[in-house]
């Protein structure tokens, strides 16, 4: 049999509009009502090509874990050009691009154009693309697509649910129901998807969402994001879903995704049928920006693959294809897809609350088995933006011990002391004196144990921590201007007399005041250390927000709190032996389904 697995997208206004992830043209291209047509301003012809992000074909994947038996690139056409089909493949840091075919068209009437791809030609580091040359004004082409041919027999069913859960982000949810609306559901209706909606913040209007197809909407208590993933996670499984994706609730979804998804695992071979299928992070307001596609953690590190990659370079498209397999692997939540068949042998999340509840899923249920194509991905606000103290200081770095600990057989009492110092010395380093508490707060959290992470409040711990407030700059006794705030970014190389004297001081905690100038404005999370040195006061600025903090130099705090931290990292590392052993050995009380119905029924009765 055979269908489209992968239809040609164009830049749109409601999704993005980066031209370059679609589409490369010198000339003006014309996309009105499906038609691509060029206009050629006097000229004999134009090229179009589609060695982009969006449109190329990841064929080397689809030869390796799927059934499929050929590759079809199929399009109406009418007027005169020609179609030619490219491979290419990274070899040895350069591009290596081949012509497969050229097929020419001349038709006074529109017809269907089919292009026919021997797997044999291909390897697994191959991508596919194609480019059409008109050759007059006239032509066009519509209906562009990649079709796969397959045995009937090799066809999976497939039942998949789109899971979210949501804290007060309405406008996000309702764009993402919307866009799951048109371009999914209406757009294939034969298609099996759902979506579950949990709303932890019992904000949405119910009577909005509800008019979406195949929305479940579950009223929730504020689980947070381990919680009410797992609730929607939960769904798919008591549901008969075989496949599940979590979808973050502040994103800007690519809908086209869930398409080349869902086809995807229609045509997966059976022994890579328990593998997670990774959407990769773009940027919000880059649009073109990777942040990265799949993560992979090691002792005290994260790291992600393929980060920082400029998509609209094909270089880096083709390097984006190739696979890279680790230990310890995962995928965020704002769009990964799950095998639910796993999910009931490996359970659900760690009840974390908040921050690294994905990670930690996700290297225990896939590990090395992770697959990443290229066009499946979404857009998330940069994490650089996100300023939550009490998230970061306290949950960040409590989960972070608990997920090292458990997961690294050698992660010892001094691996641990190392994280916690690093992290605490960095907010002193800016005078976040009260941030270095909170980190305190994090050990001491860790230390209780499991049965703390049974037993804690955590909308007390969220509530009584709330600190570094931004508030509007206009608000501000301080004066400050863009100028100094790009100067902090853009620091010269630092001589290593100064770097020296910044250490022994303690990056200015305890230089004289004489000597320290008033103040600097610096990004509220990716100023470096030297930037603040030897001042005053720091302007913590949000230039996204307009918002903005401040610290001062103190060195009373800065004494006191030291002190607690270094009493803190002795308590850990004379505690850190029993806790992780206590940590191991309940830990699958704590993920089971069973655990999480408990919660879920109590959820219902409150």
């Amino acid at each position: 049999m055979e269908f489209k697995v992968q239809s040609l997208l164009y830049p749109d206004n409601e999704i993005c509009n980066v031209q370059q992830l679609y589409y490369r043209c010198s000339d003006e291209i014309n996309f009105i009502n499906g038609k691509v047509s060029a206009d050629l301003f006097g000229k004999d012809s134009t090229t179009i090509s589609f060695d982009t992000y969006f449109n190329s074909f990841s064929i080397g994947k689809w030869i390796k874990f799927t059934n499929i038996t050929n590759v079809i690139i199929r399009m109406k056409t009418l007027g005169k050009g020609v179609i030619r089909v490219y491979k290419s493949k990274l070899e040895l840091d350069e591009v290596n691009k081949s012509l497969v075919r050229d097929i020419y068209f001349e038709s006074n009437h529109e017809t269907v154009l089919s292009i026919d791809l021997d797997l044999d030609d291909f390897t697994f580091k191959d991508t596919i693309h194609f480019e059409i040359k008109f050759a007059n004004k006239k032509s066009y082409a519509r209906e562009l697509g990649y079709w796969v041919k397959i045995n009937s027999s090799d066809v999976n069913s497939i039942s998949l649910a789109l899971a979210s859960c949501t804290y007060k982000k309405e406008r996000y949810i309702n764009k993402t129901l919307s866009l799951i609306d048109k371009h999914v559901i209406s757009a294939n209706p034969e298609y099996n998807i759902k979506s579950y909606i949990v709303d932890n913040g019992g904000t949405l209007d119910y009577d909005i969402c509800k008019k979406y197809q195949r929305v479940t909407l579950i009223k929730s208590d504020n689980l947070g994001a381990s919680g009410g993933f797992s609730r929607a996670l939960y769904c798919a499984l008591t549901n008969d879903d075989n496949y599940v994706v979590s979808l973050d609730d502040d994103i800007l979804l690519n809908p086209h995704s869930i398409n080349l998804l869902y086809n995807f695992l229609r045509c997966m071979k059976q022994q890579y049928t328990d593998y997670a299928i990774a959407g990769a992070m773009l940027v919000y307001d880059k649009q073109y920006l990777q942040h990265d596609a799949g993560a992979y953690i090691e002792k005290n590190r994260l790291y992600g693959i393929h980060s920082n990659l400029d998509l609209r370079s094909y270089y880096n498209c083709l390097m984006n294809s190739v696979s890279e397999y680790h230990d310890k692997t995962f995928n965020g939540f704002w769009f990964c897809c799950y095998p639910v068949n796993q999910l009931k042998i490996k359970g659900l999340a760690y009840p974390f609350f908040m921050k690294g509840d994905d990670v930690e899923l996700g290297i225990r249920i896939f590990n090395k088995r992770m697959i990443t194509l290229n066009g499946i991905s979404t857009w998330h606000e940069s994490f650089y933006k996100k300023f939550t103290p009490v998230y970061s200081n306290i949950y960040e770095l409590r989960n972070l011990l608990i997920i090292y600990s458990t997961q690294f057989e050698d992660y010892s009492a001094f691996d641990a002391c190392k994280l916690f110092l690093k992290r605490a010395f960095r907010e002193l380093m800016f005078y976040r004196y009260d941030g270095a508490i909170l980190n305190c707060k994090a050990v001491e959290l860790f230390l209780e144990g499991s049965n703390g992470i049974s037993n804690i409040n955590n909308s007390q711990i969220v509530s009584d921590n709330q600190i570094y407030k931004l508030k509007d700059a206009s608000s501000l006794v301080y004066d400050f201007s863009y100028a100094d705030y790009k100067k902090s970014i853009g620091l010269k190389k630092e001589p290593f007399y100064k770097r020296l004297v910044r250490g022994l001081t303690f990056n200015g905690n305890l230089l004289p005041s004489f000597l320290l100038k008033k103040s600097v404005i610096v990004p509220t999370v990716t100023a470096s250390f030297r930037s603040v040195f030897g001042y005053k006061s720091i302007i913590h600025y949000s230039f996204d927000e307009d918002k903005a903090y401040i610290t001062k130099n103190s060195k009373k705090d800065f004494f006191k709190a030291a002190f607690k931290v270094l009493i803190k990292a002795y308590s850990l590392f004379i505690k850190y032996k029993s806790i992780r052993k206590d940590f191991k050995s309940n830990f699958s009380s704590l993920t089971s389904i069973d655990a999480w119905e408990r919660k879920f029924k109590q959820s219902d009765r409150n």
